[in-house]
């Protein structure tokens, strides 16, 4: 198997599994025989927004040769997993699932805007 085959199979994977446990938690753990209340509901969803993450890596760089490129493909990853991960974190604070998630908040919130600037900053 090619590596860049390996590669795509894998963000299919990550994007898959992160969705499910973003969007639809409590079916995606049943797969593994588990009940969820709101706790882990939140815990779940923090880990499907790292899966993506992971799969825009993944995905990015799939074909990638050139370093600098692969430089690129990780930052989209990184920046993808802070904003997807910020987002699930509002989320679950108005949802009220937790009132002291404000350092996850303000982790998510740096990884998004330090790994996006890096990715649309105009090279030097």
């Amino acid at each position: 198997m090619k590596r860049s085959t390996f590669m795509l199979i894998s963000a299919i994977i990550g994007l898959l599994f992160g969705l499910g446990f973003i969007l639809i938690p409590d079916t995606a753990m049943s797969i593994f025989g588990s009940t969820l209340d709101a706790h882990s509901r939140f815990m779940s969803r923090t880990f499907g927004s790292t899966l993506l993450g992971v799969a825009v890596t993944f995905w990015t760089t799939r074909n990638f040769k050139d370093l600098n490129e692969v430089m690129k493909g990780v930052l989209l990853g990184g920046f993808a997993l802070g904003l997807i991960g910020f987002i699930v974190q509002i989320w679950d604070f108005i949802s009220g699932v937790s009132n002291n998630i404000w350092i996850t908040m303000i982790i998510y919130g740096f990884l998004s805007v330090g790994f996006g600037y890096y990715y649309f900053k105009k090279p030097v």
